[in-house]
């Protein structure tokens, strides 16, 4: 399990972009930010849209309704992940651990993943378990994301070799996150926990994703959401910019056409889908960190 707790370090860069390196954080963000604007500026262009044709109330809906329900949907998972490794988590704690993570995210460096396993650790659970469940929970995030793209595909005809890789991504991150889990007293009930909570990560995503890209006319509304969830699943486990911060986006707009949804389609509305949430979340998790005197590590992991 060192060998483990080692590469856990590395891949979730909890060590060498969270303390050691703040030039290496300040390029990243700069880096990140320059891909971001970039990429949503030419993709705009490309995608040609008249604001006036944008069903703004579906994008209001999307922020007002899709993003508070994807900090509920995050709060499950982490209460899943404490009760992983023997702690329970009162449903409030793991809301407010939910809105600061998700803001977190705005860092260079895995925000999200940095502030639940602190959390995790101040309940006295031990740095490598809070580590490796909480990898875990998120390979099992990309291997449900990918098997939904991998039955999509079979369904609507997409290409019985494109749906068998995605179908392969998908047994290989359930796989791997189940042998995370192997640790625990119930492996098999842990995993269908962590499955279930899971897709309804993948679910929430979804149809954010699927009102933002109605709202821009899109013609591949549900093939689309799914694909681009996939996308985001991707992109945080990569952990290497703040929150897949322009990687996201790159990666909807390279996974986009496997649906027949166009790459510019792909970059924007996963691009807008990250604006909704900044917007909603980040004003919140100030307010929680503002108001929060007797937890001020939960404030440090915002200000880095």
């Amino acid at each position: 399990m060192s060998r483990l707790a080692a590469f856990l370090d590395t891949a979730l860069g909890l060590r060498s972009f969270g303390s050691r390196d703040p030039w290496v954080r300040r390029a990243l963000m700069v880096v990140a930010s320059f891909a971001f604007v970039l990429g949503g500026f030419w993709f705009a262009r490309r995608l040609q849209l008249d604001p006036d044709d944008v069903a703004w109330p579906l994008i209001g809906v999307a922020a007002l309704l899709g993003v508070p329900l994807t900090a509920l949907v995050n709060a499950w998972e982490y209460r899943v992940s404490a009760t992983l490794v023997g702690q329970r988590v009162p449903l409030g704690e793991a809301l407010r651990i939910s809105v600061l993570g998700t803001a977190a995210n705005l860092l260079p460096l895995p925000g999200s993943t940095l502030v639940r396993i602190r959390a995790l650790r101040q309940r006295g659970t031990g740095y490598r378990a809070a580590a490796v469940v909480t990898a875990a929970l998120g390979l099992v995030w990309i291997g449900v994301a990918a098997g939904l793209v991998s039955l999509l595909l079979l369904l609507t005809g997409g290409g019985i070799a494109v749906a068998a890789i995605f179908g392969l991504g998908a047994l290989g991150g359930l796989g791997l996150g189940a042998l995370l889990l192997r640790r625990s007293s119930s492996v098999p009930l842990s995993l269908v926990r962590a499955v279930l909570v899971e897709l309804a990560i993948v679910a929430v995503s979804a149809l954010r994703l699927a009102l933002i890209l109605a709202a821009l006319r899109s013609e591949a509304v549900l093939g689309g959401a799914v694909v681009l969830t996939l996308s985001a699943a991707l992109a945080a486990a990569a952990g290497i910019f703040p929150g897949g911060l322009g990687l996201r986006e790159l990666v909807s707009a390279l996974l986009a056409p496997v649906v027949g949804l166009s790459p510019a389609f792909g970059f924007v509305a996963s691009a807008l889908n990250r604006v909704l949430g900044i917007l909603v979340h980040a004003p919140l998790a100030a307010w929680l960190a503002a108001h929060d005197p007797d937890r001020p590590d939960r404030a440090r992991s915002l200000s880095g």
